[in-house]
């Protein structure tokens, strides 16, 4: 599930298409279509949750999910406001005082830091929205991090491994950088792509195949990688695998 924490993204892309994919300036969607797509999934197949990131952008993410019987989603919180609306099915929606059940067609918003679990009563499907706060400036992206100044924490523990999907949680964003933390499923990657700035890839669990220029390099658990501006690269998960990647504008 996407969280105001960690964003999925399902199946390869490169930041260059993917993400310019999502944040086009019109999207229309026929979500009977896009559940039928993830229906034909693998993953779908063999774990009975399914989930399409539509629409991503800096203050805003849609993303259609599907779910078979019984399966539950547990313990996910956001630091943005959400709405969870039925496309069909039934969701039990398991809020901290209270269940809530969710036919076709009803919406339910949270506010932000809201624990809850999603349960499908039969096989269901939803829309997720997030929604954060406006940005400072237009045209200006909010300085944002997501960790407590002076706090240890074990950066593998920071985000989820989803199946069939990329999921990532921006740690720091500012002006002059970002550091985000990433977990690939088994296969999953990026497609070649280029980027204007340095970027150090940091790889915290399992194993990538990291490619620059051509090249293929093979990291684990602890190693790292300066991936250099303008030559193009490529991720790949060789075992599922959680890095940090942490890039300065300059």
């Amino acid at each position: 599930m996407v969280d105001g924490q960690a964003a999925t993204h399902g199946g390869d892309g490169a930041r260059s298409g993917l993400a310019r994919h999502l944040s086009r300036p019109e999207a229309r969607f026929d979500t009977r279509e896009e559940i039928e797509k993830i229906r034909q999934t693998a993953t779908w197949r063999d774990t009975g949750h399914g989930a399409k990131e539509l629409v991503k952008y800096p203050d805003l993410r849609i993303a259609l999910i599907l779910l078979k019987p019984r399966k539950r989603i547990e313990g996910h919180k956001a630091d943005a406001r959400i709405s969870i609306q039925t496309m069909q099915g039934r969701l039990l929606l398991h809020l901290p005082d209270e269940v809530v059940e969710l036919g076709p067609g009803q919406l339910l918003t949270l506010e932000r830091g809201v624990q809850h679990d999603v349960e499908a009563e039969e096989e269901s499907a939803f829309l997720l929205t997030i929604c954060w706060p406006a940005q400072a400036r237009p045209g200006e992206a909010e300085a944002a991090r997501t960790l407590e100044y002076a706090t240890v924490e074990n950066a593998a523990r920071l985000v989820d491994y989803q199946p069939g999907s990329v999921v990532s949680r921006q740690l720091i964003r500012k002006q002059t950088g970002n550091v985000t933390l990433f977990a690939f499923d088994q296969g999953q990657g990026l497609a070649e792509h280029t980027s204007p700035f340095d970027a150090l890839v940091q790889v915290v669990e399992g194993s990538a195949e990291v490619a620059i220029a051509g090249q293929p390099h093979l990291l684990g658990a602890g190693e790292m990688i300066l991936m250099p501006a303008g030559k193009p690269h490529a991720l790949k998960a060789v075992h599922r695998f959680k890095m940090v990647l942490t890039m300065i504008r300059s």
